[in-house]
């Protein structure tokens, strides 16, 4: 099942997102960018969102952090193939 439009992976990313990160999450994923790769036939979805802070944040005085996350969907499968930061996919 080969994905054919922006919206399907991007509907299968936060869906993916949502589910991995769960209870860690304080705002929904905001929708950043969306891009093909079509080396590697790959949806590449970005979203921010706030992340709730762990143990070592939140002894600092840190009450949220801002994510990005790039979730990359398989197209010709529709299956989610990983999440990365933001960070270091533009290293």
């Amino acid at each position: 099942m080969a994905l054919t439009d922006v919206k399907q992976a991007v509907v299968t990313a936060k869906k993916y997102l949502e589910d991995v990160f769960g209870s860690e999450l304080m705002t929904p994923p905001r929708l950043e960018e969306v891009w093909f790769d079509d080396r590697t036939d790959v949806w590449n979805v970005t979203f921010g969102f706030f992340r709730k802070p762990d143990d070592i944040t939140s002894a600092m005085g840190t009450y949220s952090t801002y994510a990005y996350k790039v979730v990359a969907i398989d197209d010709e499968t529709g299956n989610p193939v990983s999440i990365r930061d933001r960070e270091r996919i533009q290293a």
